[in-house]
């Protein structure tokens, strides 16, 4: 344990040292000023001095010549210098007090210094330091392991954003190829011959899960591109209640099976909004896929757009099984599902309203729900409008409506 003693007095010095070592500090230097000490160490700067030493015990009644070195060097009290600092002053001397406080001193000793008071005030300079050096150690050895695990997590990310991307767009090839020839078999009667009842259903049925597949997919796909903040939308001018209509189709075959009727309400005038046409696609077929999902067979769905100034309404409402408010809370998360068992029942992932909802934000929208179990849901988002959307209009009576039955 090194010790530096600077002080002008010989005696005090003396006496100083002598006190120390006989209570079994052995490295112990005196000097008469912060030059002397400068040179015994054979450096020419107070940083190289501080993390020479563990301890200074210094006079700061020293002249301000003899003291220049000291102060204009770096404080030993910072956490990146090894010396701690006590300060020598005179008793009843605040000014040297302010002094020692305004160099970095953790402690004064008061002339006449007693020799208890020296040892007791040294021991817990000492035991100070070793605490920071422990703590420093500590908060170092933490930053290297927190680091180190953020580019671990960094890798798995980037990893499974990988993999999920790459599954992706390996499952798009074969689902297209399915869902393309279910569909020339079905539209291609004249040229194959009409298919059996039977083989009807069959091939419907394939239809209807190649295009569930195929939203999956699109959901896997959309969550990895955000997951991995690579996102991209490319927004233009789109004639919203139009681009609604075109959706159905995506989910005509689960509103068929469930012989359930969707109708479309619309303003007037023509609602344009600025939007990316293959994430709005993508938000409607998972919200209005939910609601065919989640309602009873026979049941209908009602969508509703309102607009306003800046912002286009959609509302989806359905009379489902609707959702308790402790579901709510984390309908929007990644891999939810509602606990209620007649949801459970019903096949998903838990991936569609979490990727409808990073979508809809990205858009600079909102997404929210109003549900009450066992009478159904209403969940409804907002897409900023055109500058061009008051700009036309189109008459198609008081409100348009789409009504699909099977």
């Amino acid at each position: 344990m090194s010790i530096l003693i600077v002080d002008p007095s010989t005696d005090e010095r003396a006496k100083l040292k002598d006190e120390l070592e006989s209570a079994g500090y052995e490295d112990v230097v005196s000097s008469n000023s912060v030059r002397e000490a400068l040179a015994h160490y054979g450096v020419n700067c107070l940083g190289k001095l501080t993390a020479s030493v563990d301890l200074i015990l210094m006079d700061l009644t020293l002249a301000e010549d003899e003291e220049s070195g000291f102060r204009a060097g770096p404080r030993p009290s910072k956490s990146n210098d090894r010396a701690v600092l006590l300060g020598l002053v005179n008793q009843n001397d605040p000014a040297a007090i302010k002094k020692a406080a305004e160099a970095g001193a953790i402690d004064v000793l008061c002339r006449p210094v007693i020799k208890a008071e020296l040892l007791m005030r040294i021991r817990s300079a000492l035991a100070l330091k070793g605490e920071r050096e422990a703590r420093a150690e500590s908060e170092a050895a933490l930053e290297a392991e927190l680091t180190e695990k953020a580019c671990e997590l960094e890798q798995v990310v980037s990893y499974t954003t990988e993999v999920l991307s790459l599954a992706s767009h390996e499952l798009k090839t074969p689902l297209a190829n399915v869902s393309g020839f279910v569909d020339m078999i079905l539209l291609d009667w004249e040229r194959h011959g009409p298919p059996s009842e039977k083989q009807q259903r069959q091939l419907e049925a394939v239809q209807r899960n190649g295009y569930r597949m195929d939203a999956l997919v699109d959901d896997i796909m959309a969550m990895a591109k955000i997951e991995s903040g690579t996102l991209d939308l490319s927004p233009t001018d789109l004639d919203l209640p139009r681009e609604l209509e075109g959706v159905v189709g995506f989910i005509q075959g689960q509103l068929d099976e469930k012989h359930m009727t969707l109708e479309l309400v619309a303003p007037e005038s023509i609602v344009l909004v600025q939007a990316d046409e293959l994430r709005l696609s993508q938000i409607m077929v998972n919200l209005l896929g939910n609601a065919c999902k989640y309602s009873p067979s026979g049941s209908s769905v009602t969508v509703v757009v309102q607009e306003s100034e800046e912002f286009a309404q959609i509302d989806v409402i359905d009379n489902g099984f609707g959702i308790s408010e402790d579901d709510q809370i984390n309908l929007f998360s990644q891999f939810h599902r509602a606990r209620n068992p007649a949801a459970q029942v019903v096949s998903g992932t838990g991936l569609g309203l979490y990727v409808t909802k990073q979508l809809v934000e990205a858009h600079g929208g909102k997404i929210w729900v109003q549900s009450e179990e066992g009478k159904g849901s209403t969940f409804s988002l907002t897409l900023p409008c055109s500058k061009k959307s008051k700009s036309k209009s189109k008459k198609i009576g008081h409100s348009h409506q789409l009504a699909t039955t099977a």
